[in-house]
């Protein structure tokens, strides 16, 4: 089944996954307006933005498992996460190889063949998602995972609350930092929406939520002088208010049926593994050809190229048959 308004939420959701990454990357060319503006925009977005997708993904997981059985469940997975990590990883990495001398960072071969171990650039969800879809698998039991789900989150919410304690071997910390959340999903997708559609629906509780969701960040950043590496409760209720907020939000808009906002949704995944090569792309182009040094021309052109070009690229793709870049071909 597919929801409006879930599309709509990673609709947001990638667009601030690429405006974080855009504005990183003119960091590192040098092209900014303050480090203290950098440093506050970065925060407030990694703040909530990739536990909304951990929870988004944990909405699904129930249905998708009783429906489909562990094998086939997992299955599914190695198709639409492993496969195009492994394709882009290198794809992506190839092209930063061959375009050192225009790039921030200088990239080996030696690099991008380590992607089953180091995760490179943006990719590192898709290897967070697999091993916590790879846990959330593992622990299912279909005749005790709802009455037990409390219990789990419990843990997980303590795990993250000591992510920093734990670390990051064997990248544990992607587990630690993103499990509690993905199972916040997995217990709002028992919420029956249709009871509670006149709260969801209230545009007082959506402002409500947005100027806690303010205060809080506010609160974090300004007063407390902290940033989203400061992991804690803080951090935690942060980003339950940002999600609350872009769930609500994305509901009241569904009802106006943003035709654009729904294809970004639906496309938010072919937009995350193309947008780096696409902002970069942008962004090296305005410096190197046209000598624009603006960081407002850069954050803006770079944004609206790392996501249309992205959608424009997979339509090209599909009218021309090279499926294999974002599903694994099927044998006949």
């Amino acid at each position: 089944m597919r929801y409006a308004w879930v599309d709509n939420a990673k609709a947001i959701g990638i667009t601030l996954v690429v405006v974080g990454h855009v504005n990183r990357g003119l960091h590192s060319s040098g092209i900014y307006i303050s480090e203290r503006l950098f440093t506050l925009l970065d925060s407030i977005i990694y703040t909530f933005h990739m536990p909304l997708f951990f929870f988004l993904s944990g909405l699904f997981f129930v249905s998708s498992i009783e429906k489909n059985g562990k094998k086939k469940f997992l299955s599914t997975k190695l198709d639409t996460i492993v496969y195009p990590y492994i394709i882009w990883s290198i794809l992506q990495g190839g092209v930063e190889v061959l375009l050192s001398k225009y790039t921030n960072s200088k990239t080996d071969l030696i690099e991008v063949l380590s992607f089953f171990i180091y995760p490179r650039a943006q990719f590192w969800f898709l290897y967070a998602l697999s091993m916590i879809f790879l846990v959330a698998i593992l622990v299912y039991r279909k005749e005790n995972f709802n009455k037990s789900l409390p219990i789990t989150i419990v843990i997980s919410f303590f795990a993250y609350l000591l992510t920093n304690t734990i670390g990051s071997s064997f990248h544990v910390n992607y587990i630690t930092n993103y499990m509690c959340f993905f199972l916040i999903g997995c217990l709002c997708s028992k919420i029956s929406i249709e009871k509670s559609i006149p709260l969801i629906q209230s545009k007082t509780v959506l402002l409500a939520t947005f100027v806690t969701f303010c205060t809080i960040q506010y609160i974090f950043h300004v007063k407390l002088q902290l940033n989203y590496l400061n992991i804690g409760l803080m951090t935690f209720i942060i980003a339950i208010t940002g999600i609350a907020f872009i769930s609500l939000l994305s509901i009241h808009l569904s009802k106006m049926k943003i035709r654009s906002l729904e294809i970004i949704g639906k496309l938010s995944m072919v937009i995350y593994l193309v947008h780096i090569l696409a902002g970069s792309g942008s962004r090296v182009i305005l410096n190197n050809f046209f000598h624009i040094k603006s960081w407002y021309a850069h954050f803006i052109l770079g944004t609206i190229a790392g996501i249309t070009l992205p959608i424009i690229f997979y339509t090209v793709t599909k009218k021309i048959n090279i499926n294999f870049l974002f599903s694994r071909p099927k044998r006949s």
